[in-house]
This record gives structure tokens, sequence and C-alpha cells, in this order.
């Protein structure tokens, strides 16, 4: 495994800063896509009783809040990390494990962290 080459820019992708009360690119996605959406919405379609890979799909489908979900995202850029599929797996099944714990926090994480470490593959 390599020596991270950045450790500030690694301190600054941590946990605290994507994701915090106060700070972080995902507390503001979720805050602008949620006031676009309106309750309704949510509850209407995001929230149905349905596996998640549909929500996400709803999502991209729905032109209520497809254009701030599509807007954000084109901005997103991959970032490097050496790419391990054994450990990419292992981190899938983790997180699996802490989702059916209904440990949200904890699979997010462990998802990112499978993601990051997969190789991309054609259908991405």
């Amino acid at each position: 495994m390599m020596d991270d080459l950045d450790p500030i820019y690694t301190q600054m992708c941590s946990l605290q800063t994507i994701y915090s009360n106060n700070q972080g690119f995902f507390g503001e996605f979720y805050e602008s896509a949620k006031d676009v959406a309106k309750r309704a919405w949510i509850d209407n379609n995001f929230n149905k009783n349905t596996p998640d890979k549909y929500k996400i799909l709803c999502l991209f489908d729905d032109s209520a809040v497809s254009d701030i979900v599509k807007g954000t995202l084109e901005h997103v850029q991959p970032i490097f990390k050496d790419k391990y599929p054994i450990i990419a797996q292992q981190k899938f099944n983790e997180a699996e494990k802490c989702a059916h714990l209904d440990d949200k926090e904890k699979a997010l994480m462990l998802y990112n962290h499978a993601v990051v470490r997969a190789i991309q593959g054609n259908n991405a």
C-alpha cells in the first residue's frame, strides 16, 4: 500500500469534512436537494418501501429533483486511490452487515471505502 502522498488533503477529506452538521459537501448537497424536493415528494416518492437502488434511480428520473442531483454530481471528480478489489469486496461486505444492523452511518462510510478501492468498470 502506498504512503499517504498528501496527508493534509486526506485530513480535509475526513468524514467530518465530507459530512457534518455544520459543513461539508454531502451536508450542503442534502440540504439543497431536500429544499428542492419538499417533504411531500420525499414521503411519496423517495421513502417508498422499495430497494435502495430504486430510491437512487428516482433521484435521476423525477424532474422534481433530478436537476439539482445531476447539476451537483456533474462537478464531482474522481480522485486517485490505489485500487484493491479484494479490499473493496471486504469493505462492501462489512457495509452490508452494518446496514442490516441499522448502523447506517458506519455502513455509508464502508460503502464509500468499497467504491474508492474498487476497480472502475465499463458499466460505471
